[in-house]
């Protein structure tokens, strides 16, 4: 009982002084970063094609697809 009480001891002993020792690696040193250049802001126009494309009839013509017939449900395999 007395010899694993020592043990127990030594071990406790040895923790503390081993969380109290020197670090081997310590912390890294904050490195600055590089400063990007200020974003320069150039303004897009602000144009809408979507409505004069939209609304062109002879484009919207040239551009559709042929409507096709839907199948009847009585045709087919049944």
């Amino acid at each position: 009982m007395q010899r694993m009480l020592k043990v127990i001891i030594v071990l406790g002993i040895g923790m503390l002084m081993g969380a109290c020792a020197a670090q081997a690696n310590p912390a890294p040193t904050a490195v600055p970063t590089p400063t990007l250049p200020a974003a320069v802001y150039t303004p897009q126009s602000s144009v809408d094609y979507c409505v004069s494309c939209h609304t062109d009839k002879n484009a919207l013509i040239q551009t559709a697809k042929p409507e096709e017939k839907a199948p009847s449900e009585s045709e087919g395999v049944g």
